[in-house]
């Protein structure tokens, strides 16, 4: 379920973010870097939270972004 509230998340955020920006190649960039980001902190969170019952720590936080700028 968090993956797939990111998901919408993602997509939500990345359809308001190229409706408010210009048209273009750079704006569509800016949108989708803002919308994953946005969405990988929220998946983050409800990971911690709900599936493995810890906080939010600057290790968890640096190793969760580190792989998913890899991915």
């Amino acid at each position: 379920m968090s993956s797939l509230s990111s998901f919408v998340l993602d997509y939500f955020l990345f359809s308001i973010f190229v409706f408010l920006f210009p048209e273009g190649t750079l704006p569509v960039l800016i949108a989708n870097i803002a919308a994953r980001m946005v969405s990988a902190f929220y998946n983050y969170s409800l990971n911690c939270r709900f599936v493995f019952y810890t906080n939010r720590q600057f290790r968890t936080v640096a190793d969760y972004f580190t792989l998913a700028s890899g991915i």
